[in-house]
């Protein structure tokens, strides 16, 4: 946690010095310093991935059409991901967060603990974009470390600017997919699209042991702490190790137990989800039109600007 809050803290700050005001840019990250930490707080790790099934069977997003949501998703990161300006992936982001937790029911703070996931994956490389190695002419920032002369530019900083909304706005729009369509839903509309079912069955095994393993690790790693294993850097690392070669041969028994019980139960080689009837819904009609009205008029501005 105090890594991803100094990381977040420094690239908050290079990526907005000189375009606002130190004063702002000091209480900015100050403030997103403070929200971070109370929202870490009491921060899920993988316990947050071992509850995203259960939040889709929940979600009252679970009844609308699961090919309309999937066909959403794919449209709302498309346009994220080809936007020129962060105003589109900002948009987005916050439209997707809104329909996810107001309209589904899933909690805030669950939510921000899944994005707080793949925070620190993109902030390292919204840091890398940052930072140009050498003194790069008309840089807003320029500072020695050790041998090598580091520097950021306003260009770095669009650049940069513009992945870390595009990464936020494209994992909140797999988030809202994910956090209110069930994976036997999800598996049934690819088979409608004629998607192989030998890619379907992997997908919705893989999807399956991910959790076994999650949740097979989150005892060893309470079982380890109860023994106070964490204890010091070099039994820290001996544990992990134990753990690590523990948590390999547990999941080739696991596989073993998953194959005896499936074919108990008179696996054949084919998975089969019963379908269940789904129609478009008004209030998804209306969604789909906000959203597509929205994008367009904010590119119709990007073009008048």
């Amino acid at each position: 946690m105090a890594i991803q809050l100094a990381l977040s803290s420094v690239v908050f700050f290079l990526m907005f010095y000189g375009r606002i005001p130190i004063l702002w840019l000091t209480a900015g990250v100050l403030a997103a310093a403070v929200a971070q930490g109370v929202g870490s707080s009491r921060r899920h790790t993988h316990g947050a991935f071992l509850s995203i099934d259960f939040y889709a069977q929940q979600s009252r997003l679970c009844g609308w059409h699961s090919g309309w949501k999937l066909a959403l998703a794919i449209f709302c990161a498309a346009a994220v991901l080809s936007a020129q300006t962060p105003l589109v992936p900002i948009c987005l982001f916050g439209a997707m967060g809104m329909l996810t937790v107001r309209r589904g029911g899933v909690p805030l703070k669950y939510y921000l603990s899944l994005l707080s996931v793949p925070a620190l994956f993109i902030l390292l490389s919204c840091l890398s974009i940052l930072i140009q190695i050498g003194s790069e002419p008309g840089a807003v920032l320029s500072f020695q470390l050790g041998n090598w002369r580091l520097s950021v530019t306003s260009q770095s900083q669009q650049t940069a600017s513009l992945a870390l909304f595009r990464a936020f706005g494209a994992t909140s729009c797999l988030y809202f997919l994910s956090l209110s369509t069930p994976i036997s839903r999800l598996i049934g509309v690819l088979g409608r699209c004629r998607v192989p079912p030998a890619a379907t069955e992997l997908m919705a095994l893989i999807y399956r042991y991910l959790f076994i393993l999650l949740e097979t690790h989150r005892q060893m790693t309470l079982a380890s702490e109860s023994r106070l294993g964490y204890q010091g850097f070099r039994r820290r690392i001996s544990t992990m190790l134990k753990n690590a070669f523990g948590l390999l041969f547990l999941s080739f028994r696991r596989t073993s137990d998953l194959l005896t019980a499936m074919e108990s139960r008179c696996y054949d080689g084919e998975l089969r989800f019963l379908p269940r009837p789904e129609q478009i819904g008004r209030s998804q009609l209306v969604v789909s039109a906000g959203l597509s009205a929205v994008i367009l008029l904010i590119l119709i501005l990007e073009r008048a600007i």
